[in-house]
């Protein structure tokens, strides 16, 4: 997966400059679903697997 640089504010920050459609689509989804389980107030332990799911897909795309 190629790598950009992306100016935020005063430092640089590692960003992918390519990503797949399906990746996106997978943080999305992950996005949304945690916002569900956040405003429905879902147990906490289905929100904790949520937010593993996001930050696994986080790790995948950052490396």
């Amino acid at each position: 997966m190629e790598t950009g640089w992306r100016r935020t504010g005063t430092e640089h920050r590692r960003c992918p400059s390519r990503l797949g459609g399906a990746v996106l689509k997978d943080l999305l989804v992950q996005i949304k679903n945690l916002a569900k389980a956040r405003e429905r107030r879902f147990s906490e332990r289905f929100a904790r697997g949520e937010l593993s799911t996001l930050i696994e897909l986080l790790r995948r795309i950052y490396g």
